[in-house]
């Protein structure tokens, strides 16, 4: 079992709140910029953490000559209980979306990402979704070649380390895309609904698509008794997330 990857996500599994127009409970943000603040990632808007409704981190300054990837997380939640709970190789909590900010912060403390990638943990998802929105603003006068949001699925649980949904990627993003699926040796699913229940919905004027993990809930992501997956299965999904986000990256 990756001890670090679990400890980070009970870390994160805390509250983070919103009301569309600043961030009303930081404990989330207060825990994710902790963690970060020795990673050799800077946090590109620091001036108005409030306000935004995201955070946005990257390897040094933004450039305009350079293209670059971006991993969007959303970190409000809805529920009023958060936990993790292991048993065996079973890994219960209330993982939406902790769970996906746990695998990117993991892939951020261990140099795992490009310096072309940027990551986003983003709040008003479950409602309106204005920290995407604000985001994709803030970055509108950049090169931005992708949006990776990082989610979680009910898709065909436990079948696949991962799924790929609401895909829209030139020819020749997708097809990096599948070859490096492929290469990566665990079972995957393209799962191309439209149905923008994610932040796609905010960056579908531009390449996006969703990585998500399967997660079972009982078509409740919400619930506060938790869904469930597998150690296994996240680790798997975390450590395909760096090598999918390369994939779709655009050489500078």
């Amino acid at each position: 079992m990756n001890k670090q990857l679990i400890d980070i996500l009970k870390a994160v599994t805390v509250s983070s709140k919103d009301d569309g127009k600043k961030w009303t409970d930081v404990t989330r943000l207060a825990v994710i910029k902790e963690m970060l603040d020795c990673s050799g990632y800077e946090l590109l808007n620091a001036g108005s953490l409030h306000n935004d409704l995201y955070l946005l981190y990257g390897k040094g300054k933004l450039s305009k000559s350079k293209k670059y990837t971006v991993i969007s997380s959303h970190i409000d939640t809805v529920m009023s209980r958060f936990f993790v709970d292991i048993k065996g190789s079973k890994l219960t909590g209330t993982f939406d979306n902790a769970i996906t900010n746990a695998a990117a912060i993991y892939n951020m403390l261990n140099g795992k990402f490009d310096d072309n990638i940027l990551v986003a943990f983003t709040g008003n998802e479950e409602c309106g979704m204005q920290g995407a929105n604000n985001l994709c603003k803030y970055l509108s006068d950049y090169d931005i070649t992708a949006y990776m949001v990082v989610d979680v699925s009910w898709e065909i649980y436990y079948s696949n380390a991962f799924t790929i949904e609401n895909i829209k990627l030139t020819t020749e993003q997708l097809d990096k895309l599948l070859s490096a699926s492929k290469a990566i040796g665990e079972k995957f699913l393209f799962v191309n609904t439209f149905e923008y229940d994610d932040e796609t919905a905010a960056y579908s004027d531009y390449s996006c698509f969703c990585y998500c993990i399967p997660i079972d809930n009982d078509d409740e992501m919400h619930t506060n008794v938790g869904v469930d997956t597998t150690v296994e299965l996240f680790e798997k999904y975390t450590d395909a997330m760096p090598l999918i986000a390369k994939a779709i990256a655009i050489k500078n």
